[in-house]
């Protein structure tokens, strides 16, 4: 992902200019990497002159469980943070969709997990995101020779910053070897998740999908997309391990996540996916999906929490 920077940010209490969000070298942040964050999408409304912030809530308590499991002691409380994040995209003023990234962070206290050992800090940034070309034309993948830690090592459950290097080495291997993502197994060799998104197959008429035990983030795009299948499309969705060999003979896989949204897969391991091109389930969800996100007030879902609007400036 390329973002241009934006011209600024919330952090630790007020909105500023993009260049004054900053830490010190010897931060626990920029030495070991230790926050968690959330992503979340903020869809623009033409129609209704607003944005739309997707199942708000929810990022915000995974964000508090991450820090709860990585024993950050963290002082800015939810209700801050979404106000916030209100008042910085009414800043920016975009008229277009966002991704929105709060982030908690320890400032100072190694290995510290008491309020009174360690300083904390919060930061939000906001910025255009275009929709990836994957979402329309289908994503091709290979599986990864790298493997997703387990619970036990460094938990997938946390959206930790930290974390997150464990993808980076997938993805450069996936772009390397010419496709788009990858997609990883767990310790157990079943399969996990892409670098950003979890993934989904159709096998049989069935829709399965990995536990949250095989290894996986507790995607709350995945959730919303579960829930829109059973209720929309009034499908069952089986969630199970999934073996590599199961992709390949698969009729069908796609991936969902905050930034993926839905995107098909049309090619695992240089093997076709169906008949290459997006399958039918897949771009159901897809558009489905994307249509709940950019609807208007009057058939908006309740996962979408409307941003007030604000008379809020760009500081000088």
């Amino acid at each position: 992902m390329t973002e241009k920077r934006p011209a600024i940010l919330w952090f630790n209490g007020a909105i500023v200019p993009w260049d004054q969000g900053t830490v010190h070298v010897w931060s626990e942040l920029a030495i070991r990497g230790v926050s968690v964050f959330e992503g979340l999408r903020s869809y623009w409304s033409a129609e209704d002159r607003c944005h739309n912030l997707v199942a708000l809530d929810l990022h915000l308590k995974r964000l508090y469980e991450s820090a709860r499991i990585m024993r950050l002691p963290v002082d800015t409380d939810g209700s801050t943070l979404t106000r916030a994040i209100y008042e910085l995209i009414a800043a920016l003023g975009h008229e277009e969709h966002l991704y929105v990234r709060p982030t908690l962070y320890v400032d100072s206290g190694r290995y510290a997990a008491s309020g009174r050992d360690v300083v904390c800090g919060a930061y939000i940034v906001a910025f255009p995101v275009p929709r990836a070309q994957a979402t329309l034309m289908g994503a091709r993948c290979c599986i990864s020779t790298w493997r997703r830690a387990s619970d036990l090592t460094m938990p997938p459950r946390a959206k930790a910053g930290a974390a997150y290097q464990a993808f980076r080495l997938p993805l450069i291997e996936a772009q390397q070897r010419g496709f788009d993502d990858a997609i990883l197994l767990n310790d157990r060799g079943t399969v996990a998740e892409a670098t950003g998104a979890a993934v989904f197959i159709v096998r049989d008429g069935d829709i399965i999908t990995p536990p949250a035990t095989s290894g996986i983030l507790e995607s709350i795009t995945r959730g919303l997309v579960i829930d829109l299948l059973r209720t929309e499309y009034g499908r069952s969705v089986i969630e199970r391990e999934i073996d590599r060999t199961e992709l390949y003979v698969a009729d069908e896989i796609f991936m969902c996540g905050t930034l993926a949204e839905v995107q098909p897969v049309v090619e695992i391991d240089d093997l076709v996916v169906g008949d290459g091109a997006p399958g039918p389930v897949s771009t159901a969800v897809r558009d489905r999906y994307q249509a709940h996100c950019e609807s208007p007030v009057g058939d908006r879902p309740t996962w979408l929490t409307a941003v007030p609007t604000s008379d809020a400036h760009h500081p000088d």
